[in-house]
């Protein structure tokens, strides 16, 4: 039995080290190999080992696999979620063959971490999954449905671990701040909802109908005042009147520029902070260091450096070639926009500026941007745009559509999403 256990544990190890050298999308097919190499590759010492060693090697990340297209109302409560006439998403794929629509079972397209989407409908229904691997796990129904407030929902994947969580925060329909934001967080750890608050050093109201972006772990709303709403979910508890309550202390961050679009991210293990804007006249990229800001509860748009800018007017000209369709479109534009206020503002925010996207999340000097139904790559560092070519067929870009990059993820943990851990 010893001689046997060694010459197993010997070729574990062997095994090991060969898997440890391959992408995670390949690892995953290897599961269904035999019972003993899913034991392997499932052991959370294994993903834990391969996530790591992929982050010492600096990997450079995962490929950008498609776009999710969605309108903004999916993200409204109520009975506006369900409305025949608010369209579905679509994913718009870099590759032929991938694109389409999700199963309608799902709902509509949430929010993305770490390689994981959140789908459903707002505010009782959420499911977590793993699109490429095509396995779901249904959330329970939140305790607190915010009948009064508009939502916003994000996801946070933990890279290296099969944990995760989905946050639910309720914000003011009305004109008026609060210093505080009732939220409900689910963990994958405990698989219950926990009711928690919120506060801020001075009264904020997130922008409803935007889910926040999370980098890190570390949630990002933006708000209607110009501030980013920055809350880590490993803050704190406080006791408080012999009863345990979660009070969580929000940082709150002064946006350096106003501008029709807007993008954050965070590189260096959160200790840098990038923020970029567009507007009519000039698209912007400024960065912030996080490291001498941890501890402040707020910080003033002063604190933020200004490392790139270009007229819009150059960005149109000179790096993006404009085609017969982009003018034909634009002369339609123009003869209707004496008609009605919102065709103005089609004809504004996709024509006459481009739309910022979203950082690439492993190098910040790469930014996607939209022209349109158009998607270009865009270096501001060298100055240079590079057109992204996508299959599939895009919803007409009014004002009500975002757009949601996919990237394939470096961590195997969002591949062994929904998998068993252990067979015996």
């Amino acid at each position: 039995m010893d001689i046997n256990g060694s010459i197993m544990e010997s070729s574990n190890d062997i095994l090991t080290e060969i898997l440890v050298r391959l992408p995670p999308k390949s690892i995953f097919k290897f599961t269904c190999v035999s019972r003993r190499w899913n034991n392997l590759i499932m052991d959370p010492c294994f993903i834990k080992r391969y996530d790591s060693g992929r982050r010492r090697k600096g990997s450079s990340g995962g490929k950008l696999l498609g776009f999710v297209q969605c309108n903004i109302m999916r993200l409204a409560s109520g009975t506006y979620m369900f409305q025949p006439w608010v369209s579905r998403h679509s994913f718009l794929s870099v590759s032929e063959g991938h694109s389409g629509r999700f199963p309608r079972e799902l709902g509509y397209f949430i929010s993305a971490s770490n390689g994981l989407f959140l789908c459903g409908c707002i505010p009782t229904t959420y499911h977590v999954g793993n699109p490429m691997t095509k396995r779901w796990v249904s959330l329970p129904t939140p305790h607190q449905l915010f009948p009064d407030r508009a939502i916003s929902v994000g996801l946070a994947c933990e890279e290296g671990s099969n944990s995760y969580q989905v946050v639910v925060a309720g914000t003011s329909h009305d004109a008026y701040y609060y210093d505080n934001m009732p939220i409900e967080t689910y963990s994958s750890i405990t698989g219950e909802w926990r009711e928690s608050i919120l506060i801020g050093p001075y009264p904020f109201g997130i922008a409803p109908h935007k889910p926040p972006i999370v980098c890190g772990g570390v949630f990002h709303w933006l708000t209607k005042q110009g501030v980013l709403v920055v809350y880590d979910s490993s803050s704190l508890e406080e006791e408080r009147g012999g009863e345990r309550e979660k009070k969580n202390l929000v940082q709150l961050i002064k946006l350096p520029w106003g501008g029709g679009s807007h993008i954050v991210w965070r590189t260096d293990n959160g200790q840098t902070l990038w923020f970029g804007g567009s507007n009519l006249h000039n698209l912007k990229i400024f960065l912030l260091p996080m490291g001498k800001h941890s501890s402040s509860s707020s910080i003033s748009s002063d604190e933020w450096t200004l490392v790139h800018t270009v007229a819009m007017d150059t960005l149109m000209k000179d790096l993006i070639p404009v085609t017969a369709k982009d003018i034909t479109m634009e002369k339609c534009h123009v003869a209707s926009q004496r008609s009605t206020r919102k065709t103005r503002w089609i004809l504004y925010e996709h024509r006459s500026f481009v739309y910022m996207v979203a950082f690439i999340p492993w190098d910040p000097r790469l930014v996607l941007v939209r022209l349109r139904e158009r998607i270009f790559l865009y270096n501001w560092e060298n100055n240079t745009m590079n057109s992204v070519q996508l299959h599939g067929y895009p919803s007409f870009t009014d004002f009500e559509w975002e757009w949601y990059p996919y990237f394939d993820s470096v961590s195997l943990s969002s591949y062994a999403f929904g998998l068993p851990q252990q067979q015996q």
